[in-house]
């Protein structure tokens, strides 16, 4: 079998920094939310290699990577001598390329730009609709026939699609505009019109001798910069709340001081503080209520902020009474505002503060029941006046279409649909009230600038006509998607809707599979995206009756540890969990290793296969490790790619991962038993190996142990079992300790120089691994708890004693450093030494640095390289990083005192 490039060498580093350069406008990231896209650059470039045979001398070797340097670049025009190199060796037929979870389609948007006969398939309907947006819509417009074949007006069938979608959003809008501007531009501050109004909620105060409204806010601040402080100032009268706008040196109070803080709130008048349970209740029995506390408007120096009238309130009342009278004219079956309901663990609406519900579904807590709740009553008549009006030009467009001579005109109508629908997405994703503020730019996030549906007490609610933010806003980034990338292609991708378990394809069928499966419980598309199911129901339902016919996207075979992500399951049974479509560990291991097994069916005997893959708990590894090894695939190389490197601190912080772990697999005959002591020395040598490369690369912190998997499973995965020789199986989970504790010894000797780690204590190795890791924040336990498995330690023997370093808070472990250690403590360890030492040069006192070095006399050459070790792998800024470089710079002084 034929090595291929991406099985010799990649550059990480270079491919990463590129990949976090990518430019905003025209990325396909903006065509419509969907969530943990991957990189186009990464993409691109390992498709490439995935596909070009390795040649056989090291010039022609070197030549090739410097074409894949170029390719991972923005700058098309590098990308020619790669797409030349690609059809030389894919002349007499191009490669089939499959991504069975192709989610938001970066995958299969480059295979299709590099020339290959591309297939992208997804079970979520909305994920079906982006990939035809991406993919299907723009071969079909190329491939348009007419019935005079010399019909100018139509020579390019781009710049038809493109007027015909101006077109008629142009239509939609001035059509709405007529009837509904009156509530949004009926007065203007300044000559401008509102960009947004600005709304919070409220609600009376529990204690039953004060009952005063009490806004929820967590600051007070419209406005944070250094040279631009706005806030709105609550004044309080007859246990009601209204707001001042104030601004500069006429702040007179902390706005920094909101009424929630972790989980509770405060009244601002009687003091005493409640729990969020205080809130669900008078959630569930009345909803919050709101307020308007200012308008916002945009000028040529910036935003500025306005309190509302009497005549704001009159009109947004106003609104709500003409919808009434207005959705009685609605003529579909389907009502327009949706009335799905937002998903629970039960099926149900909660009854209870007490009921179970999904973590990332949280509003369900706060009486939000449907989708259509999440919209405030003016909001409501944006979406039924835009949805009327969108649905009344179906066929205006046929109609245009058929007149200018298509032989294909309802298919070009669909696909004009299709895109208009995509707009009415974005727009509505900015029409709700769960936006946020954004402080620091005076800026408005939409409902998904979060991985999840959390309450928001706060939101702007968008002008529909402004011209940030609003319709004409959202047009212009489908626009400049579809004028940024070119269709040319000389095949016409496929794009499926099935379930990744069972593929409609051949045996033997793909040259390659290149996928980016779901991350365990990492991110619920399934749930999230029944935002948009229902708005795509509205619009374009009954063009794609196939994809819409259910109430919410389709659940039950979701790839998905969700049972990871339940809040108060008790009263849950699992023998329910099916039914329910909740999967816990093992329901996600079937479910992924049948969608392995797929991959390795129709996969060529000669074809390829990368597996992305990015989660940080052993949970979601032993699964990702127990699919491979039962689906027959081998791993025969992996790479770590990282998009964020010019964030360093970020990368090692909070247990964040910056890197997706590629791994190319095989079809290959396996040995049936291979036995862990011998392997073990082969997976620790492949694992330096890498590790080596890898950290020339500069991948570090948590990614570093990520990235040493794969190395490891190219040694493992060749058997189908392994085994000690008592014949005892070793587990995913035995061989993930193993890895992590090869990885912890690479990177030990590294900072070390190589020492023997076995002179210097463990609570010490603990601490400086820590700090590489993820320097001075805090971290989950149970990360914390691996980590000091790998240096020998047990966690428990340690935290919240007396003097100790290592703190436990709730479930979160955090590590004092020198100057947070103020307990006294003994120099029981080699930190312990250090921490007391720094401090006492600090203060000039050497007799007690003496002392202490004194006690450690055997373990000064550890002491120092412990110290030197810190100072390599602490942050410049952090304070414990200058004191121990002053001490080492004094290190003559005090060994000559």
């Amino acid at each position: 079998m034929t090595k291929r490039v991406i099985e010799w060498n990649m550059p990480i580093n270079f491919i990463s920094a590129n990949a976090s350069k990518e430019a905003k406008k025209g990325h396909i990231s903006t065509l419509h939310t969907w969530w943990a896209r991957r990189p186009l650059a990464i993409s691109r470039s390992t498709i490439f290699a995935s596909l070009i045979d390795l040649p056989n001398n090291t010039d022609k070797q070197n030549e090739i990577n410097s074409i894949i340097k170029n390719l991972s670049k923005s700058d098309k025009r590098l990308h020619l001598e790669a797409f030349e190199i690609f059809s030389d060796t894919w002349k007499l037929e191009k490669p089939k390329i499959l991504d069975p979870f192709s989610g938001g389609g970066s995958i299969p948007f480059e295979a299709n730009k590099l020339g290959c006969k591309t297939f992208a398939n997804d079970l979520n309907p909305v994920a079906v609709i982006i990939l035809k947006a991406l993919l299907e819509w723009p071969a079909k417009c190329q491939s348009l026939k007419f019935l005079d074949k010399n019909n100018a007006k139509c020579s390019n069938q781009k710049d038809l699609l493109i007027k015909l979608i101006l077109k008629y959003a142009d239509i939609i809008e001035k059509k709405s505009f007529q009837e509904i501007n009156k509530f949004y531009q009926y007065r203007q501050l300044e000559g401008k019109n509102p960009l947004a109004y600005y709304w919070i909620k409220y609600f009376k105060c529990p204690n039953h001798l004060c009952n005063t409204e009490i806004p929820l806010l967590r600051n007070f601040y419209l406005s944070n910069k250094p040279n631009k402080k706005v806030v709105i100032k609550p004044i309080f009268a007859h246990k009601k709340v209204s707001f001042d706008i104030v601004a500069g040196d006429k702040i007179d109070f902390d706005a920094s001081q909101g009424t929630i803080s972790r989980g509770k709130f405060n009244c601002i008048i009687c003091n005493q503080v409640f729990s969020s349970n205080e809130l669900r209740k008078a959630s569930f029995k009345k909803g919050l209520k709101e307020k308007l506390v200012a308008i916002i408007i945009q000028t040529t120096s910036g935003k500025k902020y306005f309190k509302p009238t009497q005549e704001d309130i009159t009109t947004f009342n106003s609104a709500q009474s003409f919808f009434n009278e207005k959705i009685k004219t609605w003529p579909y079956e389907i009502d327009p505002i949706p009335t799905e309901n937002i998903r629970t663990p039960t099926g149900r609406p909660l009854n209870t503060i007490s009921d179970p519900f999904y973590v990332h579904l949280q509003i369900v807590n706060y009486g939000i029941n449907t989708w259509g709740d999440l919209f405030n009553n003016r909001q409501k008549l944006a979406l039924l006046t835009f949805l009327q009006n969108f649905k009344s030009i179906s066929n205006d467009i046929l109609t245009e279409c058929e007149n200018l001579g298509l032989l294909n005109a309802e298919e070009l109508t669909t696909i004009t649909l299709g895109y208009l629908s995509i707009i009415f997405n974005r727009f509505m994703s900015y029409n709700n009230n769960l936006n946020r503020w954004v402080l620091g730019g005076e800026s408005i996030a939409n409902c998904f600038s979060r991985t999840g549906l959390a309450m928001v007490y706060d939101y702007p609610e968008v002008n529909p006509f402004a011209d940030s933010f609003g319709w004409k806003t959202q047009v212009t980034w489908i626009i400049e998607i579809l004028k940024r990338n070119n269709w040319d292609n000389e095949t016409q991708p496929l794009v499926s809707n099935y379930s990744a378990t069972e593929l409609p394809f051949k045996d033997n069928f793909f040259d390659a599979v290149i996928t980016d499966p779901p991350y365990y419980d990492n991110v619920p598309y399934a749930d999230l995206s029944d935002f948009f199911y229902v708005l795509f129901k509205r619009t374009i339902g009954n063009k794609f009756p196939e994809l819409f016919s259910t109430p919410l996207t389709p659940k039950l075979d979701e790839c998905i540890a969700n049972e990871k992500l339940l809040r108060r399951k008790s009263s849950i049974n699992s023998s329910d969990y099916k039914k329910l479509g909740i999967k816990d560990k093992n329901g996600f291991n079937n479910l992924l290793t049948k969608s392995f097994k797929e991959i390795f069916r129709i996969l060529k005997p000669t074809g390829i296969a990368i597996i992305v893959y990015a989660h940080k708990t052993n949970e979601g590894w032993e699964t990702m490790i127990d699919s491979l090894n039962r689906s027959g695939l081998v791993v025969t190389a992996s790479w770590p790619f990282h998009t964020e490197m010019k964030n360093r601190l970020q990368a090692r912080s909070s247990a964040a991962l910056a890197s997706s772990i590629y791994m190319i697999c095989r079809k290959r005959l396996r040995k049936d038993i291979g036995f862990f002591s011998e392997l073990s020395i082969l997976a620790r040598e492949k694992i330096f190996e890498k590790l080596n490369f890898f950290w020339d690369e500069e991948v570090n912190g948590g990614d570093l142990f990520i990235s040493s998997i794969g190395p490891a499973l190219e040694i493992f995965l060749q058997y189908k079992h392994i085994e000690n020789y008592n014949g005892e199986k070793i587990s995913s989970k035995q061989l993930l300790q193993f890895i992590r504790q090869s990885c912890t010894n690479y990177v030990l000797g590294k900072l070390l120089k190589n020492t023997s780690v076995e002179m210097i204590d463990k609570p010490s190795l603990f601490y400086l691994l820590y700090r590489w890791m993820f320097l001075n924040h805090d971290i989950e336990y149970e990360e914390a708890r691996k980590i000091a498995l790998s240096t020998g330690l047990n966690l428990e023997e340690y935290w919240n004693k007396r003097g100790s370093f290592i703190i436990k808070k709730g479930s979160r472990i955090r590590m004092l450093d020198s100057n947070d250690r103020i307990e006294h403590y003994e120099t029981d360890h080699l930190i312990d030494a250090i921490h007391k030492s720094i401090k006492h040069w600090e203060n000039n006192q050497f007799d007690e640095i003496k002392l202490i070095i004194d006690k450690f006399t055997n373990l000064q050459e550890e002491f120092w390289l412990l110290c030197q070790a810190l100072i390599e792998t602490l942050e410049p800024k952090m304070s414990e990083k200058k004191l121990l470089e002053g001490f080492l710079l004094s290190k003559k002084k005090i060994l000559e005192y």
